[in-house]
């Protein structure tokens, strides 16, 4: 019986000891010693028409950096590089409904597409690019041939779901 109650306490000691030290996001007993430290955060590119993406989501994406306790820096120091570019916008028609006897759409239903790449700060890539979807739904203003721009609530919610995923996978490079 005491072997037995032996074995139960090593093998919990192992699971919390191996808990303890894989901590994936966040070191619980300090700072882990492969830290990439400092990560410079240029504006993001916009390579499509639609303006107003670059500026909320770069800053999304430092405010969430920073609230993780990864250090931003702007200058030239020789830091990491997250390097973001928004690759299309494109709005299609969400729910339908009934008006003047036709159909029109309710909704706008807008897909963002995100290319992440992380570099070293000596230059090497860390994480090659990637590419991240986000979706987001915004009111209809008319008919779909009329909307043309992406409305506010739904860049939001966009830049929202980009910036925390992009944060995570800085924080899993870490």
């Amino acid at each position: 019986m005491t072997a037995m109650k032996t074995t139960t306490w090593i093998a919990t000691a192992l699971v919390l000891v191996s808990a303890i030290f894989s901590c994936g996001y966040r070191p619980l007993l300090g700072e882990r010693s492969d830290s990439i430290g400092p990560v410079k955060v240029p504006a993001a590119r916009n390579e499509t028409s639609y303006a107003g993406m670059s500026a909320p989501l770069t800053s999304a994406v430092r405010r969430g950096l920073a609230r993780s306790g990864v250090e931003t820096v702007s200058g030239n120091e020789k830091a990491v590089v997250l390097k973001l570019a928004i690759e299309s916008v494109n709005g299609v028609p969400g729910m339908l409904g009934v008006e003047s006897n036709r159909l029109t759409p309710r909704d706008i239903v807008w897909t963002v597409v995100l290319r992440v790449a992380l570099d070293g700060a000596n230059g090497t890539e860390m994480i090659g690019p990637i590419r991240m979807e986000a979706k987001g739904r915004g009111v209809a203003q008319g008919s779909v041939a009329s909307v043309e721009s992406l409305s506010a609530a739904a860049r939001e919610e966009i830049v929202g779901d980009l910036a925390q995923r992009v944060v995570l996978m800085v924080l899993e490079a870490r």
